[in-house]
């Protein structure tokens, strides 16, 4: 077992500027939410799936520059979904039982919702800037492809909800009330109902988002005390840090 000694006081302010830095991070949840209708905003009303040829094309040529500005809005919202579900991911290893599986299951939706995120903007992206390049069959296929693009953001959106819902039950991080509401809302959008759920769901994230900053994800120091443990010296002077680690196969 070896041993490593370090000063507390020059310890001390690389975790505080730490713990302000994760104050925030809670927030990038509804910063995530507010992104991605930005861009649906931005994008207004585009051509239904089975729209004509000449529809699609009129429409993303009338209105190329805004359909850019709306597929690299989208593209952003990927950001904070990831830097959301992290932050979940180390909470729930922190605050639940036995909960890797599911700390690891909150960080994989965020992924899922970002890789989504990214292939429906790529879709518009390319109807934005090469519908005028297109011949009219496969500009009617693409616009049909990007009619459709929200089931791959979606299904991420729905597992993050149902994560949080399950991290809310088994924790003390958010409401169990909550938990209980996202269940069915999550369910609700692989359904015919899906466009309502999924309103709901992003206020579900936004209001989770907020009660967890509120609450300073559950109050949890950013050092783990277990691992640093200040002892005072006999004869007053500075405290030290004690960190054990297991030695490597070349150290033993």
């Amino acid at each position: 077992m070896a041993t490593v000694t370090a000063s507390t006081s020059a310890r001390l302010p690389r975790a505080q500027r730490a713990r302000k830095w994760r104050d925030l991070t809670p927030l990038t949840g509804a910063l995530f939410v507010l992104v991605m209708l930005g861009a649906f905003i931005v994008a207004g009303n585009t051509p239904e799936g089975d729209a004509s040829a000449q529809a699609v094309i009129d429409h993303y040529t009338a209105n190329r520059t805004q359909g850019i500005v709306a597929s690299i809005v989208l593209a952003l919202a990927a950001v904070p979904a990831l830097a959301f579900s992290a932050w979940l991911r180390e909470r729930a290893r922190l605050a639940v039982d036995n909960g890797r599986t599911l700390a690891s299951f909150a960080l994989g939706t965020g992924v899922l919702t970002a890789a989504g995120l990214l292939g429906a903007a790529t879709i518009h992206l390319a109807l934005s800037e090469y519908t005028r390049d297109l011949d009219l069959s496969a500009a009617q296929a693409l616009n049909a492809l990007g009619a459709d693009s929200f089931i791959l953001f979606t299904t991420g959106i729905a597992t993050l909800v149902l994560a949080g819902s399950l991290i809310a039950l088994r924790s003390r991080m958010l409401p169990s009330w909550l938990g209980w509401l996202g269940i069915p809302v999550a369910i609700a959008m692989f359904t015919p109902v899906a466009f309502f759920a999924a309103c709901v769901a992003g206020a579900w994230i936004i209001l989770a988002s907020l009660l967890l900053y509120a609450s300073n994800g559950g109050s949890r120091h950013v050092m783990d005390p277990d691992c640093f443990e200040p002892d005072a010296e006999p004869d007053g002077g500075a405290s030290v840090a004690r960190f054990t680690r297991t030695p490597t196969p070349t150290e033993s």
